[in-house]
């Protein structure tokens, strides 16, 4: 069986450091790690990405000029995005989905509200869960408040 890097992940990669979704290091990095071989996928199970149709090819580049442009002028004039546009932030929304165990639907809507990649939005959605099991555990072992308003340190 014929082993291959997984070009469609490198694709998406790309193309989501040259909207500025991504920054050069990040793109680097994932892509070092797709051509690990212990990465790569077997070419039956490769399914080459469709075409954009002719007449949607203009459009298409238009809005990428258009997007690179506005990430252009967000970066100088150092414009904070709403979280809710911000692929490195989930929203209320996405966490809420996360929390109650709706984890897909929670992948596909910070993708479509910010154009992550699902990369991304995995590694993202692990850290958050990461971040409130540590803050559960925290929370055990903190001393609890006394009647008297003391900690009890047992």
């Amino acid at each position: 069986m014929k082993m291959i890097p997984d070009f469609n992940r490198i694709g998406s990669v790309v193309s989501s450091w040259h909207r500025g979704v991504v920054t050069a290091e990040e793109a680097e990095r994932i892509i070092r790690e797709a051509m690990d071989p212990g990465q790569y996928l077997p070419s039956s199970e490769l399914v080459p990405l469709p075409q954009a149709d002719e007449s949607l090819r203009s459009v298409v580049a238009l809005a990428e000029r258009l997007e690179q442009k506005l990430n252009l002028l967000i970066r100088h004039q150092q414009v904070a995005l709403p979280a809710a546009l911000d692929p490195g932030v989930l929203s209320g929304e996405v966490k809420k989905l996360v929390e109650g165990n709706q984890k897909i639907e929670a992948v596909a809507l910070h993708r479509r509200n910010t154009g992550a990649t699902l990369f991304e939005t995995y590694e993202l959605i692990q850290q958050h869960l990461a971040t409130k099991r540590d803050f559960r555990s925290a929370g055990r072992n903190a001393p609890s408040p006394t009647p008297d308003g003391s900690q009890n340190k047992g």
